[in-house]
């Protein structure tokens, strides 16, 4: 049987950080210059191997995916990039080795793809709850909540599968403009 006492004890050691999200330490190097092939290198092949990913990589990651190269020569830096490009909220403001909640990477992905969504994510502009949800249902994403935090290869599954997304959907739109009769009146 379950006393007042005993809950409560347990809800206070859930409270008191058994809850919180790590800070890593080292992180993976993500300030090599951009199209260096051997840093690149590098970095995907230690983040893979992270219990989970820091923003900093992870934001990092979000660069590469975007744009081919990251050009920030720090994390503050990329912070303020994505800010500036609406893809974190003005009030992120967590430490380069914390560890990265999904919903900060979905956020940052969604608008990356140029992910359309539900009605939700138009009206949340790309919440990160709403975010995750959409990169789930689409496959891009593997199953949780958008405070869990994500492993180095969930991480890389995400951008490998957020880049066949891209590609699939420009083939798809590329196929539909060199089809047979495309353009003509009536088709």
């Amino acid at each position: 049987m379950f006393t007042i006492a005993g809950v409560a004890l347990g809800a206070a050691v859930l409270l008191a950080g058994g809850c919180a999200r790590s800070l890593m330490d080292p992180t993976v190097v993500t300030d090599y210059q951009p199209l260096d092939d051997a840093g690149e290198l590098a970095y995907w092949g230690e983040v893979q191997r992270r219990s989970a990913i820091t923003n900093d990589e992870g934001l990092h990651g979000v660069l590469v995916l975007a744009d081919g190269a990251d050009g920030s020569g720090s994390y503050e830096q990329r912070v303020a990039a994505l800010k500036e490009r609406g893809w974190l909220s003005d009030g992120f403001n967590e430490p380069a080795n914390m560890a990265m909640r999904r919903g900060v990477l979905a956020k940052a992905i969604a608008h990356a793809i140029a992910l359309d969504g539900g009605v939700m994510m138009a009206l949340t502009d790309k919440a990160p709850r709403y975010a995750t949800k959409e990169l789930v249902y689409v496959g891009i994403m593997p199953d949780g909540t958008e405070n869990q935090v994500i492993a180095g290869l969930e991480f890389v599954g995400v951008i490998s599968r957020a880049q066949d997304f891209v590609l699939l959907r420009q083939s798809a739109a590329q196929a539909k403009t060199e089809a047979p009769g495309a353009g003509e009146p009536g088709q």
